[in-house]
């Protein structure tokens, strides 16, 4: 398919720069359409019957609308870029072009090299403006979409800037947005936290927890985890992510319902798998539920009509009473005395037994009691307790007396006394068995529990490990295999299916040198072997086949396997996708080797450009070079045209020299006069960098020891001409290896600036011809360079016009120091 031609419109109204640059631009193979005045280039942009692909616009198009006029006026409603071309470098007109059009500023001269390398460049950059434009376009409406989500979900979203201390350390950070769901979770307002440190917000907040906010904002890694909030008294899942740079994003749950449940779970099976000979600390809740028990404890005494009640080891209640009477409830336990005889006689009771209960009279009241221990193991871990009854061989007068004894009322305790359920010793007894094989039963099931918990924990733990590997390798960006040794493919794990294209099922029992170019395998294959046979692991990089046929550049760590004995087992390659480093490594390299031409270019172009005379002379150069060659070719009537293009030239350089005999007469008042305040060293240094390649070709150094607060208030323009021109007579007379020095000093309301070389210096009888206008003063430099002498004369003018001085000391043979002085700002 043949390649279109760019077109390209030409804004120039000079007529003989233009045929230049129309042949030279329609010799790279663009299509060129000539307009000679702003308002022609509107017309043409305009109508439909060219479709311009860039401009080149000559700012200065004579007597009607100048070319960033025009530009304006074609941007309205154009996406056209626009590429400046000028003879003029003044500061005024730069920065005119710079608020209009960012695709470049040129300097016309004789050859297009320039020119077509800042063409291409402003391809490059228009359309990377308008890719920019729809990233643009797709940005707004995912932010749409974005906060509606926000809006609406039911997840916490609270975002947080990092605030940094003066080292440029993270120290804290601001929150700055959160959604309404925050709220809701928290149950603090969204306007009470916007603006304020996560300190403010969180007082109690550990340095561990902070550390990692300010470590996803620094490094981009996200995290997750749960965590504790004290002043919320709340437990939340969170995930961290980086937005951008300096930011982190949380979005959290509340898990508090579900966190306690766990640890209460987990506490009971924590004691669960201690070892039955180690599990000192085992209690009965962690092996019963005690709601549960309480309602058989209850059944139980309300069957047999006993009184209940299950202790720990130690005689503290583990439930509550049951069916207790008047007599232990009431009287004997709220007395010091009879209380302490109680316990003692509960203890006795639940003693570990074997073969079957306990049945004795109580050691406080006398009544018939019963008691067993429920135990894991040896250990007993509740004493099981009934009893409160009374037979009739109970000695009623001893019990009264026992009142006595313990401080109760003697009447209070007849009357509670003779309420107290009567029980055949025989039928207590068969009572007694009954709780005995229950309490037998219990101690069974406690220690089935213990075995239980121990088998559904190390269950849980294994699964938890695995699905947190699974899951650690779904998250993992690289495509990871495992092979055996025989290089078949066994696992295929990781972003391997998203990167390679393959299926687990596809691609497991193939080899992994089917991955491979057919081009490269057997040498891989080789080197692999090699270097996991002498090192065991290696990284290297190489190109992978996906499924569609694509390569993939990997970078891919391969390592070795290796069993309890040492026996090598399996392979494991880990291959991380490096398209885009590869692929932005190639385009820095790219611009680099564009740049390393431009500046080439604008280091030649710098060395040519001696006055302001050069823009003309361009075209003119260049149009008569075109006449040499190939006048036996050209018509009558474009040799006519050719002529007429050098007599408007000729004008032209007239002109312009005119223009140079009106500055020599600054006193006129007719060059425009722009005082500014201006920082003097910035000014030396970019007139520096403008000569350093001359300065290099002779090796001199140059140093710019002005200090930034040196300020002056004068033309911008004509503080450039004046250095530019004494910089430049250093350098011509100074010998290879030599030095200038740029210094200046605030003497009140006047700034004195030196320049100082340690050239051939200058005679004592030539000093006064340096400024005469009329001595036409001139001398050949150290390499025989030539000069109109009419530099200096030009800075003497132009600082006297800003208010100061130009004076010079030297001495033949040690060098030279010009001085001049202008107005402190």
């Amino acid at each position: 398919m043949e390649k279109i031609a760019k077109t390209i419109l030409l804004v120039e109204d000079e007529v003989i720069i233009a045929l230049l640059e129309k042949s030279w631009l329609v010799s790279e193979g663009y299509s060129v359409i000539h307009a000679h005045t702003g308002e022609s280039a509107i017309d043409i942009v305009n109508s439909d019957e060219h479709q311009i692909d860039i401009i080149l616009m000559d700012i200065d198009l004579g007597g009607g609308m100048d070319g960033t006029e025009t530009a304006k006026i074609i941007l309205q409603k154009n996406d056209i870029p626009i590429l400046f071309l000028t003879s003029h470098s003044e500061k005024d007109f730069v920065e005119k072009t710079e608020k209009i059009s960012s695709y470049g500023y040129v300097i016309k001269d004789t050859t297009g090299n320039v020119l077509f390398a800042s063409i291409k460049m402003a391809f490059k950059l228009h359309e990377a403006n308008k890719e920019l434009k729809s990233k643009e376009d797709a940005l707004l409406e995912g932010e749409a979409k974005y906060r509606l989500l926000f809006e609406n979900m039911t997840t916490g979203f609270v975002l947080h800037q990092v605030v940094y201390d003066k080292n440029g350390k993270p120290v804290d950070y601001v929150i700055i947005d959160a959604n309404p769901a925050y709220e809701k979770l928290t149950g603090v307002h969204i306007h009470e936290i916007i603006g304020k440190s996560i300190r403010e917000v969180q007082p109690d907040i550990s340095q561990y927890f902070l550390n990692k906010y300010l470590e996803v904002a620094e490094t981009g890694n996200s995290v997750a985890f749960s965590n504790y909030q004290h002043g919320l008294n709340k437990y939340y899942d969170t995930w961290l992510f980086c937005p951008k740079k300096g930011q982190v994003a949380a979005v959290f749950s509340d898990i508090t319902n579900r966190k306690l449940a766990e640890e209460a779970l987990q506490t009971r099976l924590i004691a669960l798998t201690r070892p039955l000979e180690s599990s000192e600390d085992l209690g009965f809740n962690d092996l019963f539920d005690r709601d549960e028990i309480q309602k058989i404890q209850d059944a139980f005494a309300d069957a047999t009509g006993v009184a209940s009640l299950i202790l720990d080891p130690e005689g503290n209640p583990i439930t509550m009473p049951s069916n207790f009477c008047e007599l232990c409830k009431d009287i004997i336990r709220r007395t010091g005395k009879g209380a302490e005889n109680c316990r003692i006689s509960d203890v006795e009771l639940g003693r570990a037994l074997d073969g079957g209960p306990k049945v004795q009279r109580c050691l406080s009241g006398g009544l018939w009691d019963g008691g067993t221990s429920i135990q894991v193991g040896d250990r007993v871990i509740a004493r099981w307790l009934v009893g409160q009854v009374r037979d009739e061989s109970f000695d009623i007068e001893k019990m009264q007396n026992y009142a006595d004894v313990i401080g109760a009322d003697r009447e209070e305790f007849r009357i509670a006394l003779e309420k107290v359920p009567k029980m055949p010793k025989e039928r207590f007894a068969v009572i007694c068995h009954a709780l005995y094989l229950i309490a037998q039963q219990l101690s069974n099931l406690a220690a089935q529990n213990v075995q239980q918990a121990r088998f559904i924990t190390e269950k849980r733990k294994a699964e938890q490990a695995s699905q947190l590997s699974n899951e650690i390798l779904k998250q993992l960006p690289d495509a990871i295999l495992l092979a055996d040794l025989n290089g078949s493919i066994t696992k295929w794990m990781g972003s391997a299916e998203e990167l390679l294209g393959f299926s687990a099922d596809e691609i497991i029992g193939k080899k992994v040198s089917s991955l491979y170019k057919n081009t490269v395998r057997d040498e891989f294959e080789e080197h692999i072997e090699k270097e996991l046979k002498i090192k065991g692991s290696f990284t290297t990089e190489l190109p992978l086949v996906k499924k569609n046929g694509e390569e993939m550049p990997v970078e891919a760590k391969i390592n070795m396997f290796y069993d309890e004995i040492g026996k090598p087992v399996a392979i494991i390659g880990i291959n991380r996708d490096i398209t885009a480093r590869k692929k932005a490594e190639k385009e820095i390299s790219q611009i680099n080797t564009e740049l390393a031409e431009l500046n080439t270019t604008k280091d030649k172009l710098f060395s040519i450009i001696s006055h302001d005379l050069k823009g003309p002379f361009s075209g003119f150069l260049g149009i008569t070079e075109e006449l040499k060659n190939n006048l036996d070719n050209l018509s009558k009537e474009e040799i006519c045209n050719y002529s007429s293009a050098m007599h408007l030239t000729a004008q032209k350089m007239y002109e312009l020299l005119n223009n140079l005999l009106e500055w020599s007469r600054m006193q006129t008042g007719k060059i425009e006069f722009k005082p500014e305040k201006i920082v003097l060293c910035n000014i030396a240094q970019s007139i520096i960098n403008l000569f350093s390649s001359s300065a290099a070709g002779k090796s001199i150094s140059i140093k710019n020891n002005l200090s930034e607060s040196i300020l002056v208030k004068a033309d911008y323009y004509m503080v450039s001409v004046i250095i530019r021109n004494l910089i430049a007579n250093a350098i011509k007379f100074t010998e290879a290896g030599g030095e200038i020095i740029i210094t200046g000093i605030n003497n009140g309301n006047m700034v004195e600036t030196a320049v100082t070389d340690n050239g051939v210096g200058i005679e004592i009888d030539a000093l006064d011809k340096l400024f005469a206008v009329d001595s036409g003063y001139s001398t050949k430099g150290t390499n025989g360079e030539e000069g109109s002498g009419l530099g200096l004369v030009l800075c003497k003018n132009m600082v006297e016009k800003n208010g100061g001085t130009l004076s010079v000391i030297s001495s033949v043979g040690k060098g030279t120091t010009f001085l001049f002085t202008l107005p402190a700002a």
